[in-house]
């Protein structure tokens, strides 16, 4: 018997540890006791976060998937452990931890505390909340787990049959995973046949190619010999007719040549005359010549500054002149004339009309004191007419001084008059030195033999540069004259050897020494069209050539038929042991079914015997009996025998169907889970009160055999449990 089925010593677990789950990290939740407990925080406070890491530790952690909450830490890993202590207080407390599932449970092996349970049935049975008692999948089957998990054999017997069961779909299946099934092998040994059936035929066809093949290969062998001949043939054809085209594409060439040598010497004949007509140069040597450029060059330098001199001479005569006729038009001229022209009025008027003023009023004044015999006024015509006589002197003295505005402008117009003058003879003399130079030039020339340049430097130079050219021409004539000359010497060599390669062509061809070319090329273009024509047979011989060589080289190493033939015995044989195994497992599993139903029909009633009595008890008699229908369906009766589906009851009254339930199997199947708590979140939350005390009262009966811990908010349901049960421990979150 393995160590996984030996039978478990009683622990309880005592207390809980939390390193880091959820939004919890280093808390410890605990002590509890192998009775009922109760574990009492408002919302948030824990309750199913320390539910749902008591599964994890002990069957491992929900992977995310979707939006659930699995209860993964921030920047952290899940971990966890769970302290189980002996109920007899005798042997040493088992810690089990868990971090990454891969890791597994600490320590590994597993401890005795979860030998006798499994992942599904602690889901199912074991750990309950409000939606879970809503049903229980496949009641029958967790009734067989449960019921058969103490037979003492290696696997419960309900196990057993479930895999009993998976092992006849998987020979019955026609699913391609189920490479070993009846179905398939029967169909795999179908294709075998006719794959056997098709490398027979392929054979035959192999034989009759192979044949073929051996007919085209000694056909090919001997057109290939032909057209090697043909081709050995051609090219001494073509090599031949290449040294006779060659021969006389370069005739041709050089008899171009020789034209153009014609045309050359003709060129350079009509240049030499060209010379002699337009008269040979004087015979000056190099020195002379740069002896004549250096003066012309000192004698243009004194030039150009005489140029440049003449040049501003008439820039200042111009922009005197300018100034002058400027200044007889400028504005301010004619406004200091017109200032004269004022000052002269008002002092016309100042001498005349002023003095008569003053005598006008002096005299009668004069007389008008006389005649009154007032001393004063006589006084004051005297001082008019005194002072018609002052101003009359001071007018005539203004007339006389000279106008200062008047003697501006004219002097302005002098100046101006005499810089115009003074430039323009500054322009006569420049142009009489510029003449003077243009004289010194002129002899210069003269006396130089440069006449032709008419006095003009530039000229000069050019004839200088003239009569280089014409002296470097003839130079280049001469060159030419010897080189066209030694070009003819040589042409006419090759003229010679060009006629000799042609001859020894036409012999090698066995042509006559005049056979034009066109024959050589009708001869090769027979000897081609005949080679062509074996290509164009070897290109379809090789064609089929190919595809069968290429079919027989695949066949040799082709194994489809035998391994066809191996295929067909391994799949006949494989067939018999499936026929073999399907036979033997129709026999375990209707030994199996005998045996299971003796068992269930010694335990299953006392579980539903149970449940009845638990739900009458919650329900106070209004449902009295639970039952499995003849279909295999759960079904409940009230008290006037009237049979429900659970569907048709109320959310309260199916919750307390299947927590009845569940304790029933429990307390009938003792063995299995001794250790493991019952946890129970928040799952009275939908009875009334009465009920909801019967449920406790039952709880508390459970928790006499087994070890229960209860999650609640409700400070109602904490005061019921510790009604229900003696010694109910409550810890506080």
């Amino acid at each position: 018997m393995s160590a996984k089925h030996v039978r478990p010593s009683d622990y309880y677990l005592r207390s809980i540890r939390i390193e880091a789950f959820g939004a919890f990290a280093q808390r410890d939740v605990g002590p509890f006791t192998s009775g009922l407990n109760v574990v009492y925080g408002p919302n948030e406070a824990g309750k199913t976060t320390v539910s749902e890491l008591v599964s994890g530790v002990l069957f491992g952690w929900e992977e995310a998937r979707g939006n659930r909450n699995v209860y993964k830490p921030v920047n952290a890993e899940r971990c966890g452990t769970l302290v189980f202590a002996p109920k007899a207080g005798e042997g040493s407390e088992q810690r089990l931890t868990r971090a990454r599932n891969v890791d597994g449970i600490a320590p590994d092996p597993a401890p005795s505390v979860l030998a006798d349970i499994d992942r599904e049935t602690f889901r199912s049975v074991f750990s309950l909340d409000a939606d879970q008692l809503r049903g229980l999948g496949k009641t029958s089957r967790v009734t067989s787990r449960l019921l058969t998990a103490g037979a003492g054999t290696a696997a419960s017997p309900a196990e057993a049959m479930a895999r009993i069961d998976e092992e006849l779909a998987a020979l019955t299946s026609r699913g391609k995973a189920h490479v070993n099934s009846i179905p398939n092998l029967r169909a795999a040994l179908a294709d075998a046949r006719e794959a056997m059936n098709r490398g027979q035929a392929e054979a035959d066809q192999l034989k009759q190619e192979d044949h073929e093949y051996r007919e085209l290969a000694e056909r090919r062998a001997s057109l290939m010999a032909a057209v090697k001949k043909s081709n050995e043939e051609l090219e001494a054809l073509t090599v031949q007719r290449a040294a006779l085209a060659q021969a006389e594409d370069a005739r041709a060439q050089l008899e171009e040549r020789s034209a153009q040598l014609e045309k050359q010497e003709s060129e350079l004949e009509a240049s030499m005359r060209a010379i002699d007509d337009a008269g040979r140069p004087p015979s000056i040597d190099a020195v002379e010549e740069r002896t004549l450029r250096a003066q012309m060059d000192d004698l243009s330098e004194q030039r150009g500054r005489a140029e440049h001199a003449l040049s501003i001479a008439q820039q200042d005569a111009i922009v005197s002149q300018a100034e002058y006729e400027a200044l007889l038009e400028a504005d301010d001229m004619k406004e200091l004339e017109r200032l004269a022209k004022r000052q002269r009025l008002l002092q016309i008027l100042l001498s005349v009309v002023l003095p008569v003023v003053f005598a006008v009023l002096g005299v009668p004044v004069f007389l008008r004191g006389r005649a009154i015999g007032s001393l004063s006024v006589t006084a004051l015509g005297i001082f008019l007419v005194v002072a018609a006589f002052g101003m009359a002197c001071a007018a005539f003295a203004m007339l006389l001084r000279p106008n200062h505005a008047d003697q501006e402008r004219t002097n302005r117009i002098a100046d101006a008059q005499w810089v115009m003058q003074k430039d323009a003879k500054k322009l006569e003399v420049s142009k009489n030195a510029l003449a003077a130079q243009d004289a010194q030039i002129a002899r210069f020339l003269s006396d130089a033999g440069l006449t032709a340049a008419n006095g003009s430097l530039r000229r000069a130079r050019a004839l200088l540069d003239e009569w280089g050219e014409v002296r470097a021409d003839e130079s280049v004539l001469a060159q030419r004259r010897q080189s066209l000359r030694a070009q003819r010497a040589s042409l006419d060599a090759a003229f010679a050897r060009n006629e000799a390669d042609r001859a020894a062509a036409l012999s090698a061809l066995g042509a006559k020494p005049d056979t034009p070319l066109a024959v050589v090329d009708a001869r090769i273009a027979r000897v081609t069209e005949q080679r062509d024509d074996q290509l164009r047979t070897i290109e379809s011989i090789n064609t089929r050539y190919g595809e069968l060589g290429q079919v027989l080289a695949q066949a040799r190493h082709a194994r489809d038929f035998d391994d066809a033939k191996l295929e067909h015995a391994m799949l006949t044989t494989r067939l018999a042991d499936s026929m073999q195994d399907y036979a033997r497992l129709l026999l375990e599993k209707r030994l199996l079914a005998r045996a299971i139903s003796a068992w269930e029909g010694q335990s299953q009633p006392a579980v539903y015997r149970r449940a009845s009595t638990l739900l009458a008890q919650m329900t106070a008699g209004a449902w009295t009996s639970v039952r499995i229908s003849g279909e295999g369906h759960l079904e409940v009766a009230d008290d006037r025998g009237t049979v429900r589906d659970p569907l048709y009851l109320s959310t309260g009254t199916r919750q307390q169907l299947y927590l009845a339930l569940r304790i029933a199997l429990l307390q009938e199947a003792s063995n299995v889970g001794r250790s493991v708590p019952v946890v129970c979140d928040d799952i009275l939350v939908n009875f009334d009160d009465d009920r909801r005390a019967s449920a406790a009262a039952a709880l508390a009966d459970l928790a006499r055999t087994r070890q229960v811990i209860v999650f609640t908010c409700h400070r109602e349901v904490v005061r019921l449990l510790r009604d229900a049960g003696k010694g109910t421990n409550v810890v506080e979150l």
